[in-house]
């Protein structure tokens, strides 16, 4: 996709009845069903920067009819305390979306669809079809299937 300007490294940590990476996950409790998302991001680098550089995510998680299951927000709370967001999903297949500070610079449309094929994440210009409005990148888009 044209209007996604950095993929980087996104590391999910599946954990079902353990704890992994207790030294970032404070709120881990073991024997806990679900998933937990971990963040992680280096820009250019080898150092983590993701508490730097990313205020906060929104999250889309879609099924594996690719229909929209949840959207949330990954405050900077839990990007701080966590580097991520534990989703307690029924087992199964799922794309994530996330695009870290959104701002004014990206736009989602026809998330009312629920449809991730008829969903756009782009610049506000793309939807004008307005090449002049488009100023700089987009924020950070991650999308990976689990």
């Amino acid at each position: 996709m044209r209007y996604i300007k950095f993929i980087t490294g996104l590391l999910i940590i599946m954990s079902f009845g353990s704890c992994i990476r207790e030294d970032l996950l404070t709120d881990c409790i073991c024997n806990t069903q679900g998933q937990f998302l971990y963040f992680s991001y280096k820009g250019d680098g080898m150092s983590e920067i993701l508490t730097e550089k990313i205020k906060d995510v929104d999250l889309y998680v879609f099924d594996h009819e690719e229909k929209l299951v949840l959207s949330t927000v990954v405050s900077s709370d839990s990007l701080e305390k966590n580097h991520g967001i534990r989703l307690n999903l029924p087992q199964g297949e799922y794309t994530l979306v996330a695009l870290a500070n959104t701002g004014e610079r990206t736009q989602v449309s026809d998330l009312e669809t629920g449809d991730l094929n008829m969903i756009h994440f782009a610049h506000p210009g793309f939807f004008q079809d307005d090449e002049t409005m488009l100023t700089g990148n987009d924020p950070n888009v991650w999308r990976v299937r689990m």
